[in-house]
């Protein structure tokens, strides 16, 4: 995988990267649209970023009435305070369209940092 050009990887030389794919740290995975790749109610251990594609903040009320709330667009992170802070999720994290992110990314600087 090539770097990518987000302000989250901001200042990492070419071995840092490289470091990083080889110890398995940076998994990405594609989500075709409308998968949920964090639900409401979920306690997440790991921010996401988009590689491709774009990812919608959404919030059902108790209608079933959907909001987005947010885009997030390539090179953005989502889920950041949900995984820094440890709370349950209070919305969805849902693939626009066709789309791929690292969604491990937490788990995988915790690895790489020890």
């Amino acid at each position: 995988m090539r770097p990518v050009a987000s302000p989250l990887f901001q200042g990492l030389s070419a071995e840092e990267w490289a470091a990083l794919e080889q110890s398995g740290c940076l998994r990405t995975k594609s989500y075709p649209r409308h998968a949920v790749i964090f639900h409401a109610g979920a306690q997440v251990h790991a921010l996401g970023v988009v590689l491709r594609g774009t990812v919608h903040i959404e919030n059902l009320d108790l209608w079933g009435s959907k909001s987005i709330l947010s885009s997030i667009s390539a090179g953005q992170a989502f889920a950041e305070t949900y995984a820094l802070c440890g709370d349950v999720m209070m919305v969805d994290a849902v693939a626009a369209g066709d789309q791929e992110a690292i969604d491990d990314l937490c788990q995988a600087i915790d690895k790489f940092m020890k």
